[in-house]
């Protein structure tokens, strides 16, 4: 029976069974030369910039800002627009000059892929652009950082692949010789052991190592002043600030205009700016932040001082008075004359004239301080009358007052009549008795 014991040849497979070579992935997993990109810097880092066409459009952008290093696969953009704003047409994002996303309805987000953007410098170009024609455009000048963004593409990728050591082994087929094996023929075959552990393991983690941590980069907040403000008071505080995490600020510096106006090497970063020199109309304030790792950033804000904090306000106008002493609204003068005073205030302008006028007819002038006058019943006459008073002072202000009157008539004259009467009476009388005298002489 020696022929039919004779299967070596035909069990012995390890060479179809072997699959060390098909399930090693090291090759294919091993991104390690991926991590000889050069980390860009923080100077490759750009300041964001707005430019508008009609009335400026506001809105706020969150998940990307300017001068970032991004080591993210994806990063999710989202465009709020304000409360106060004009309906809008569209949102269009463009990446390094070409369209990506436009979007015409809220939510306004898009995912950036930023592996397909790939490592380097990029510019994202967000336009809004209004119903009625407005268009603002805000540039984020970005920086992506191609070993990170590699490395978790193809941790993600290797995370979600099976195992290919899960095949069937190869060595349970059957022998094609049918005749009924030896003793020897019975044995297992040896090449039928299970796959070693090596084989089925995960991927081993040496070739997608996390990358090292990435600076934070260089952010500052600024309060105070926002884009567009418009200035009413002559002086303006600002205060710069870090978010946490930061690379400390060495020196931060103010400019007005292209003008550096102030700086300072240490905490607290408030500055108290004079806007009174920088005249009315459009500005700009930049703001110069420098960290303890040499890394320097710059931000814009426009705003405008108000005209209306240079006009001067009209000087308040002196108060002209004075009173009429000695004469009473509507009295009625019995006596032949009366004196009138005219008192002026104190504490204004000095007066350079009085004007007295009875019954609208000029009456006397005076002395001016003290002034007094005389109304007379002989020059005016018996009746009503109205005094009028006029004062004007070097500023040539004038101030008129008017006070009605009368003289009444002379209780000696009133009694005139009567007086003539009863001496007429009595005239009567005397005739009538002398002539009674008369008559009885004769």
């Amino acid at each position: 029976t020696e022929e039919p014991t004779d299967t070596e040849t035909a069990t012995d497979t390890e060479t179809a069974t072997n699959t060390e070579t098909a399930t090693n992935t090291e090759t294919a997993t091993n991104t390690e030369t991926a991590t000889d990109t050069e980390e860009p810097t923080a100077t490759d880092t750009e300041t964001a910039t707005s430019t508008s066409t009609g009335t400026p459009l506001t809105f706020d952008i969150t998940g990307i800002s300017s001068g970032e290093t991004i080591t993210d696969g994806t990063r999710t953009i989202e465009v709020t627009i304000g409360a106060d704003q004009p309906d809008i047409e569209s949102v269009e994002f463009v990446l390094d000059g070409e369209t990506v996303a436009t979007l015409t309805e809220p939510p306004y987000t898009f995912d950036l892929d930023m592996a397909e953007a790939g490592g380097g410098a990029h510019i994202l170009d967000i336009v809004v652009t209004s119903v009625d024609g407005d268009e603002t455009t805000t540039t984020n000048a970005f920086i992506v950082d191609e070993a990170a963004v590699s490395a978790q593409v193809a941790q993600a990728a290797t995370d979600t692949e099976e195992p290919t050591d899960t095949e069937e082994p190869t060595d349970t087929e059957e022998p094609t010789d049918t005749e009924e094996p030896t003793a020897t023929d019975t044995d297992e075959p040896t090449d039928t052991a299970e796959p070693t552990a090596t084989d089925t393991s995960e991927p081993t983690a040496t070739p997608t190592e996390e990358p090292s941590e990435t600076p934070v980069p260089l952010s500052f907040n600024i309060t105070g002043l926002a884009a567009d403000d418009m200035i009413s008071d002559g002086t303006l505080t600002v205060d710069i600030d870090q978010p946490e995490g930061q690379s400390p600020a060495t020196s931060v510096s103010i400019a007005l205009d292209g003008e550096e106006v102030d700086s300072s090497d240490s905490l607290p970063y408030s500055y108290e700016l004079d806007l009174i020199g920088l005249g009315a109309g459009a500005h700009t304030l930049d703001v110069t932040v420098v960290n303890e790792a040499e890394e320097s950033l710059t931000e814009s804000i426009p705003f405008t001082v108000d005209e209306a904090l240079f006009i001067t306000p009209e000087p308040p106008a002196p108060q002209l008075a004075f009173s009429i002493e000695s004469l009473n609204l509507d009295e009625a003068i019995e006596d032949d004359t009366r004196e009138v005073t005219i008192t002026l205030a104190e504490d204004q302008l000095p007066v350079t004239s009085i004007e007295i006028a009875v019954d609208d007819e000029p009456y006397t002038n005076g002395n001016i301080v003290p002034f007094s006058f005389t109304l007379s019943r002989d020059e005016i006459g018996i009746g009503e009358h109205q005094l009028d008073v006029t004062v004007e002072n070097e500023a040539g202000e004038t101030l008129t007052q008017s006070v009605p009157f009368s003289f009444a008539q002379s209780p000696f004259v009133e009694l005139l009549p009567w007086a003539a009467g009863l001496l007429l009476i009595l005239l009567l009388i005397g005739v009538w008795v002398a002539g009674r005298r008369r008559q009885s002489q004769s």
